[in-house]
């Protein structure tokens, strides 16, 4: 306890936490199911064979959320089930009196109050993510926390919002914490000279420099069309000028939903692809140091000193 060291990432070890609403059953059981597996090979292509998954659901009106286990241990392998909510203690505000003036006057006051929780950072997907970046990340492992939404996370007139997620959003950054998310991207297109020949429903993700395409997900070197950058649009929200700034890949839902059963594992590979191939590039320099954590267990916190982006890692097999 007390000493400090200096690392750098990747090494042979990555840990990845999926931060998953479960509202949706299939982003859990399919895509966050597939992409586990998928992720693994992806990363253990790079040489990064120890890897540690951990998956926490959310619901809009559960009071906690979940961590999923495999054998009684965080790790995730194999197949991941629904999750079993019947007894889960509820915060759902929302009652009926039967009186109708009495029942708008709730619904008023309830509406007001969820509003305030979600701007001040206390609903279910933000304490959910508050307890992904609270997982014991190992201090030589690549680090990448992955948001599975069903709803865009939109801004508020409240600037509240703004202010806890853009702090949230400078912690991921300076612990080297990779950033990804799947989310729906409203009035997403892709036009122009340099694209010609592309659809929009067969573009799985973009980042900050690239686009992914299905067709990505058999490629085993510099995944994405750097040139097709410029070309895509949408309309903005928070969640996705989040991730954009911590230099993350946004994935289309949209695009694996309206998708065919294979077409949707392709989704995924190409999705497994871009993230290992960011992991594997994306060279951080930490400072860190050996901490008691509440009193009870050491654990290690980094700090980024430097960043760098190689422009090609050698995969060492394809996966």
């Amino acid at each position: 306890v007390g000493q400090q060291f200096t690392t750098k990432a990747p090494t042979k070890q990555a840990d990845v936490v999926f931060v998953v609403d479960t509202s949706v059953p299939q982003l859990l059981t399919d895509f966050t199911h597939q992409l586990t597996q998928e992720l693994r090979r992806e990363l253990k292509a790079f040489d990064m064979a120890d890897v540690n998954v951990a998956v926490i659901g959310f619901e809009r009106h559960q009071r906690y959320p979940s961590h999923f286990t495999h054998g009684g241990k965080l790790d995730i392998h194999g197949k991941i089930g629904a999750r079993d909510d019947s007894a889960a203690p509820k915060c759902d505000l929302h009652l009926k009196t039967g009186f109708e003036r009495i029942d708008d006057v709730i619904e008023q006051w309830v509406n007001t109050t969820e509003n305030l929780m979600d701007d001040l950072g206390l609903s279910a997907d933000a304490r959910a993510f508050q307890e992904a970046m609270a997982y014991p990340f190992r201090a030589k492992a690549t680090k990448i926390i992955f948001a599975v939404r069903s709803d865009p996370l939109t801004h508020s007139k409240n600037p509240s919002k703004t202010l806890t997620a853009t702090y949230a959003n400078s912690q991921v950054k300076k612990r080297g914490i990779q950033l990804h998310l799947l989310s729906p991207v409203a009035d997403f297109a892709i036009s122009g000279k340099d694209v010609r020949g592309a659809v929009a429903k067969d573009i799985v993700g973009f980042s900050s420099r690239t686009v992914i395409q299905v067709s990505d997900a058999k490629k085993r070197a510099n995944p994405g069309q750097t040139s097709w950058r410029k070309s895509v649009k949408y309309t903005d929200d928070l969640g996705i000028e989040l991730v954009q700034d911590a230099d993350g890949f946004v994935f289309i839902l949209q695009n694996y939903q309206g998708a065919p059963v294979k077409a949707r594992k392709q989704f995924v590979g190409a999705v497994a692809t871009a993230v290992a191939d960011h992991a594997a590039r994306l060279e951080t320099h930490l400072e860190c140091e050996c901490e008691v954590m509440y009193g009870l267990h050491p654990e290690e916190k980094c700090t980024v000193s430097e960043v760098k982006m190689l422009k090609q890692v050698q995969r060492l097999h394809k996966g």
